[in-house]
Order: C-alpha cells, then sequence, then structure tokens
C-alpha cells in the first residue's frame, strides 16, 4: 500500500483544525451573545418592576371622581382597575368626537 502523500495529510490536518477552531469560535460567540441579551433583559425587566412598584405604591388610584389610596388595594388588582378606567376614558374619547372630525366625515360621506 503507497503512504499517504503529504500534501493530502497537511490538508486533511488543516481542515480538521480549522474545522475545530471555528466549532469553538461559535460556541463561544454563542455564549457571549446570549450572555448580553440576557443581561439586557434582565436589567430592562427589573427597571420596569421597579417603576411599576413606584406607580403603584405612591401615586393614589383614581376612580371615577373618587380617589382612593392604594394602601387597599393590592398591586394586582389596582392595575385591574386602571386598566378599565383606562378602556373607560377610551370608549368615552372615541364616542365623543369633535365637531372638526365630524365634519370630515360629512365631507366624505357627501363624495
Amino acid at each position: 500500500m503507497r503512504p499517504i502523500p503529504i500534501r493530502v495529510r497537511l490538508a486533511a490536518w488543516y481542515s480538521l483544525i480549522m474545522a475545530v477552531s471555528l466549532c469553538v469560535f461559535g460556541v463561544v460567540a454563542d455564549l457571549a451573545i446570549e450572555g448580553s441579551i440576557r443581561g439586557t433583559v434582565n436589567d430592562h425587566a427589573q427597571q420596569t418592576v421597579q417603576t411599576a412598584e413606584h406607580v403603584l405604591k405612591m401615586e393614589p388610584l383614581s376612580i371615577g371622581r373618587k380617589r382612593a389610596h392604594c394602601v387597599c388595594l393590592t398591586g394586582s388588582e389596582r392595575l385591574q382597575q386602571e386598566l378599565k378606567l383606562g378602556r373607560r376614558r377610551l370608549k368615552r374619547r372615541k364616542t365623543r368626537s369633535s365637531p372638526h372630525v365630524k365634519a370630515m366625515h360629512l365631507n366624505q360621506s357627501k363624495v
């Protein structure tokens, strides 16, 4: 049997070293990117939680014309109340359109 030529052996070694290097680089890059993304997401989530806690603890809850302090409500109850109040305001805002908007609708219907 003939020995394998040096060119083939060198090419095989070069290919093997290159493949291993690329795999190691890929794993290291993946871990670095994952850590960076995870840190950014955690920082943003922590900041959002701190802001929400501050708003829920410090601001009094406005329900209609009455103002109730958040001492009596938990965070989730307060959030639900604020969401309901926001939906009601949005519905009222949609039903009350300005005269300018009404005039635009009249002009469009005539065309």
